[in-house]
């Protein structure tokens, strides 16, 4: 229930419940705001959404309205396994909510390992991504193919984007971008989630941050696709002249002509 880039990172494991459970009813529970990128998983057949706008509100009517019917719906479920990646006291709660029999978690404090049958310390020496895989594995799933792949099931929508022929997708639901980067040779930016969705369809980035060390979230498994300033200094630091490198090495893989790949000087 964080940021996008988090929720994209979590796409390997929930790939390697699918790959594990293949006629499994997969549920995500998420954020209100991230539930259009969630119905964008293949893998994943229905969300559960709490609305965290409703808490800062401070109605306590509509809070608990929401939180019964919250509570009701995952009771309702009758989920056979619940998996808390993120570990937060109040994910810890809703995974024991559930009663669910076999709850697996990462936990961040001991105090919460009571909410899971099974609970795993989460290695923050590692890639996000590959912790989430590793409690999986700590879990009793055996390891398998690494699968990061953002599969689309809003597809109309896509096409939509596609045949309009939009140059921005400023205001445009997150689907819709995922379609324009699907158009694109080359994505540039910073560690955000929409550099992560493009990794996970496939595409070739450039992801400005600060480290590529252990337990950074650089483009999965594609660490030379990262561009980092001087060591201690700020991201905002890096040379132009670093990007436009970067940006020519990576057309030049893709073999575009050189008289259009850029130069440095």
């Amino acid at each position: 229930m964080k940021s996008i880039g988090d929720i994209l990172l979590t796409l390997p494991a929930v790939q390697r419940l699918r790959d594990n459970f293949p006629h499994a009813r997969l549920s995500f529970l998420t954020s209100k705001e991230h539930a259009p990128l969630l119905r964008g998983f293949a893998e994943v057949n229905d969300v559960i959404v709490l609305d965290r706008a409703l808490y800062r509100q401070k109605s306590l009517p509509a809070i608990c309205s929401h939180t019964f019917e919250l509570i009701r719906r995952l009771r309702a479920g009758r989920f056979s396994l619940v998996v808390d990646l993120q570990g937060y006291g109040e994910t810890a709660l809703l995974t024991w909510t559930t009663r669910a029999p076999q709850r697996w978690g990462s936990i961040y404090r001991q105090s919460r390992a009571c909410a899971y049958t099974h609970g795993v310390r989460r290695n923050d020496a590692i890639h996000p991504a590959d912790s989430n895989l590793s409690l999986l594995q700590q879990c009793g799933l055996p390891a398998g193919h690494i699968r990061n792949e953002f599969g689309p099931a809003d597809r109309p929508a896509l096409e939509t984007a596609r045949l309009a022929g939009f140059p921005i997708s400023a205001g445009m639901p997150v689907l819709t971008t995922a379609g324009l980067m699907q158009m694109s040779s080359l994505i540039v930016g910073a560690d955000t989630g929409l550099l992560h969705l493009a990794v996970a369809m496939g595409k070739r980035v450039i992801m400005l941050i600060a480290s590529t060390v252990p337990g950074r979230t650089f483009p999965y498994q594609h660490a030379d696709w990262a561009v980092t300033p001087d060591s201690g200094k700020p991201v905002s630091s890096t040379s132009i002249e670093a990007v436009i490198q970067a940006t020519a090495e990576a057309f030049a893989e893709a073999g575009f002509a050189p008289s259009l790949v850029p130069t440095v000087a």
